[in-house]
């Protein structure tokens, strides 16, 4: 199969609606690109005028049920034309992931690569393979340490300064288990969403086909649905939202939408997400540690404890969440520490904000350290956590424990 990367771009270009949008498409060879990234040639940035570039690979497909690609075109749809954002670009890489006999690289590893080299906002990725009776096809989201320091930390003022950062920054979005006789009809969705329509109706006739490297613009949209015209050539409806309705579909969405939240969460500080109860435990921690770290870094630290507070300590939450149905596990939260770090950042800036002086009592600072000390040896390898530990210690004046905790951190 020639190795085929399409690139889309879509621009949101009004300040009140969806309207105008352009979307554009173009082929890569992935091959190449990871040829010039082994020669350490230059690697030119697609879709660089973008203000968010996100990355979306074909699915990893051992069993070769013939679903990666479907899959990948799926969530990416789903992504462009559902993200609330100015501006975004999906480079959307189908096919040449799977390892092969001209390189050693594994799937993730060549995923890593071109991702770095694109230097996307983040990536989405996953696998299909057979389980028993069924299949199962995890999709994850890879966040660079670039997004994390721009739009995902939050930082208090606080002698040397405190900071907290989302972790982990890749982890699975979802789990889903599916039929495997629900094969075709995946694959008749992925076929579905480039076909034009001469009416906004499932059962119109398809006018054409939309291919890679044409260029189309959004005319207007009624439900569901959206006029497109193709630059030189015809016009017609494509589906927005509902690209498939069974069973599988549906839960397949709620993993894109969730992509689409981070995006959106990046430009609209006050997007919520949209429960899904197919997501995992880690998509809901993720979500609440952006919740609290917004919280955090816009001067209202008793809510980012509040919200710190349901994943960690006595407070901590366990069992389906009551709103999304997700569950919340029983043991560490995922991110390690984090937690536990934004819950002492939120105690240290709440009390600088009561002191008339705007200090904390040494003794504070102490309880404080001693505090994430503990929920570090959980996670030894944060180093947000060990550098915020030699800040407070040094501030309460135990130097001994400050010194270690900085050695640690630069191990």
């Amino acid at each position: 199969m020639n190795v085929l990367a399409k690139v889309l771009l879509l621009c949101l270009l009004g300040i009140f609606g969806w309207v105008p949008i352009t979307l554009a498409g173009m082929p890569i060879s992935f091959e190449n690109q990871l040829n010039r990234i082994r020669r350490d040639e230059f690697v030119r940035k697609e879709i660089s005028g973008a203000k968010f570039r996100v990355g979306v690979f074909t699915y990893e497909d051992p069993d070769g049920t013939g679903l990666g690609d479907a899959l990948s075109e799926l969530v990416a749809h789903y992504i462009l034309v559902n993200t609330h954002v100015s501006s975004i670009g999906a480079l959307i890489f189908v096919g040449g992931l799977a390892p092969s006999k001209s390189s050693t690289l594994s799937y993730f590893d060549k995923v890593e690569k071109v991702a770095t080299a694109q230097e996307t906002v983040l990536s989405v990725w996953g696998s299909v393979r057979h389980d028993a009776q069924d299949l199962l096809i995890e999709t994850y989201i890879q966040i660079p340490e670039s997004t994390v320091s721009r739009y995902m930390t939050a930082r208090i003022s606080f002698a040397e300064g405190l900071v907290a950062r989302m972790r982990p920054d890749r982890f699975a979005i979802q789990r889903l288990r599916v039929p495997v006789s629900d094969i075709d009809y995946l694959k008749r969705a992925a076929k579905r969403i480039k076909e034009m329509r001469i009416e906004p109706f499932d059962d119109a006739s398809v006018k054409s086909v939309l291919e890679t490297g044409q260029l189309f613009y959004f005319v207007r949209r009624q439900g569901d649905w959206a006029r497109i015209a193709i630059r030189g050539g015809s016009s017609g409806w494509v589906p927005l939202r509902v690209l498939c309705r069974n069973r599988v579909c549906h839960p397949l969405h709620e993993a894109a939408k969730f992509a689409s939240y981070l995006l959106t969460r990046m430009e609209k500080h006050n997007y919520s997400l949209v429960p899904g109860s197919s997501l995992t435990t880690e998509a809901l921690a993720v979500s609440e540690q952006y919740d609290a770290l917004r919280a955090l870094e816009s001067g209202q630290p008793e809510k980012a404890l509040r919200i710190a507070s349901k994943w960690y300590g006595a407070g901590r939450l366990m069992g389906p969440d009551a709103k999304t149905g997700i569950d919340r596990g029983r043991n560490l939260a995922p991110g390690g520490a984090t937690f536990a770090n934004i819950a002492v950042l939120s105690q240290i800036e709440t009390a600088i904000g009561s002191s008339e002086t705007a200090r904390v009592d040494k003794e504070l600072a102490r309880e404080a350290a001693f505090q994430l000390a503990v929920a570090s040896q959980y996670d030894p390898r944060n180093s947000d956590v060990l550098r915020n530990l030699d800040t407070l210690f040094e501030y309460a004046g135990d130097s001994d424990r400050a010194e270690l905790a900085r050695n640690l951190a630069v191990q």
